[in-house]
């Protein structure tokens, strides 16, 4: 029998504010109601990373680079705001959990 597609949750971060625990008590429903796997995309991290942890793999898509000044950072952050980026701009980290979830079944994106 094939494996139940992934279905993809995307949030801004893992704080314990009401956008974030809404998201949490969804992916919380979905690992008990149904048979699909789950995956959390959270823009950064917080104290409720654990939590959506045990209800899916979680990946923090923005990783803090090695200097706060690297102009490579500069760079692709004004890429991002114009909406620039491609695959080539993203960093090693981002493009790893792109890979990842194309290799995947996604059958659906929630997106937060």
């Amino acid at each position: 029998m094939p494996q139940a597609p992934l279905i993809v949750f995307v949030g801004h971060d893992a704080g314990r504010t009401g956008a974030p625990l809404s998201l949490l008590r969804i992916v919380e429903w979905f690992a008990n109601s149904t048979a699909h796997p789950r995956a959390v995309i959270l823009r950064s991290g917080g104290p409720l990373e654990a939590e959506y942890a045990k209800y899916a793999a979680v990946h923090v898509w923005d990783q803090p680079y090695p200097a706060p000044l690297d102009p490579r950072r500069l760079f692709n952050k004004a890429l991002r705001r114009l909406g620039l980026v491609d695959m080539a701009l993203l960093s090693r980290h981002q493009a790893s959990i792109v890979r990842g979830l194309l290799a995947r079944n996604v059958g659906a994106i929630f997106n937060n």
